[in-house]
């Protein structure tokens, strides 16, 4: 929406600059389409950079560990990077690393489980939904956080 009204603040300039006849409206059409041109462009460049109009919302799942072992693949040949291989009620699942997640082993814990922690973008309001709509960044994920709570007693195997 935002897109739409700085296209037609643009037309609307033209039109006032360009077409319309000397005189009082052409002034005040240039400076009001003008403005909305400028509060446009800087409202679009403070979403882009700062996500204006928009908060992060966190989420937190608990999930149970089934079975005793864990497979830890270490990625790269640093070994600072890891990925980790578990079995939870639903079945096997694994953790890869990405640009958004980081997962984490954590041992000596009462009872295995699976933590998931993750943010995402939401609107602060209908008007900002309203403006940005189309921009795909409402539930855009920020970060996920794993963290395998395993206790001692579990066996970690490294590939």
């Amino acid at each position: 929406m935002i897109l739409i009204l700085f296209v037609l603040a643009a037309l609307g300039f033209f039109y006032h600059r360009v077409l319309d006849t000397h005189g009082r409206p052409r002034t005040i059409g240039s400076w009001a389409t003008g403005l909305v041109i400028v509060i446009s462009v800087c409202a679009i460049a403070a979403n882009d950079a700062w996500h204006f109009g928009m908060h992060e919302t966190t989420s937190t799942t608990t999930t149970a560990l089934v079975g005793k072992t864990v497979v830890k693949h270490e990625l790269g040949t640093n070994g600072k990077m890891s990925a980790y291989g578990f079995a939870t009620a639903a079945g096997q699942q694994k953790a890869a690393p990405s640009l958004t997640t980081s997962t984490q082993l954590q041992r000596g814990a009462a009872d295995a489980s699976l933590v998931t922690r993750t943010t995402r973008l939401k609107f602060n309001s209908k008007f900002a939904e309203v403006m940005y709509a189309g921009s795909g960044l409402d539930g855009k994920l920020i970060a996920k956080h794993i963290t395998l709570k395993v206790p001692s007693s579990w066996q970690v195997i490294t590939k």
